[in-house]
């Protein structure tokens, strides 16, 4: 569980790193490698497996999903703050000159000549198809 909770927060400080330093996921990819062969060779050559198991299989599975949504909300949480609260950067930034990251997505919107096709995207970006989305994924 350890390696797939790094992993979990690995993934997510990639996503960030990636908006705010390009080179950032090139640093978290090659820090989970490194971590991912250590712990796979202290495992092989220091541990041996036990005789018994602790848990069951279904309360592993529950812990496991349970762990993966406790991640999914903690990682939403500043990458929302960042994107609809925080100004960019007026120096390097692709967002720069706005007053959000989230303002130049209605801006896009509105540049659509087609009312049905705005409508259909406004819904399709809308938190009430993005949230239940994003937690099925």
């Amino acid at each position: 569980l350890v390696i797939i909770s790094s992993n979990n927060t690995c993934r997510f400080s990639i996503r960030m790193g990636f908006l705010f330093f390009p080179l950032h996921p090139l640093m978290m990819i090659f820090m989970l490698v490194i971590t991912f062969y250590l712990k796979w060779f202290n495992l092989m050559k220091n541990m041996e497996p036990k005789r018994r198991g602790i848990f069951r299989g279904a309360l592993t599975q529950f812990l496991f999903a349970l762990l993966l949504l406790v991640v999914l909300i903690i990682a939403m949480i500043p990458v929302g703050f960042a994107v609809a609260r925080l100004t960019p950067s007026e120096d390097c930034s692709p967002f720069k000159g706005k007053e959000t990251m989230l303002s130049i997505i209605a801006e896009l919107i509105d540049s659509i000549g087609n009312y049905k096709i705005q409508e259909l995207i406004k819904f399709l970006v809308s938190s009430g198809f993005l949230i239940p989305l994003n937690t099925a994924y």
